[in-house]
């Protein structure tokens, strides 16, 4: 995967078969940033995903299981901030 620059969170394949967009469509629905790339929200070797609600307050079923996916696809030489 690289450093995560050119590959975008949401809209590409680069976890599992098919873009997160379509895996987690409520999560998507909440994010603040569409168009995010991956290295956007892989900061300082931790994911950092934000979103316009707080995830446990809204009671977002596959939260859980959304934040276990990408701590398997750690990227290689993420950004430093």
């Amino acid at each position: 995967m690289g450093d995560g620059y050119k590959i975008a969170f949401w809209h590409d394949t680069w976890l599992r078969d098919c873009p997160i967009r379509v895996q987690f469509p409520t999560l998507y629905s909440m994010c603040r940033d569409e168009e995010a790339l991956v290295a956007d929200y892989y900061i300082h070797g931790e994911w950092d995903i934000d979103f316009r609600k707080s995830l446990e307050s809204n009671g977002s079923r596959g939260a859980g299981s959304f934040v276990r996916v990408p701590a398997r696809c750690p990227v290689g030489g993420g950004p430093t901030g």
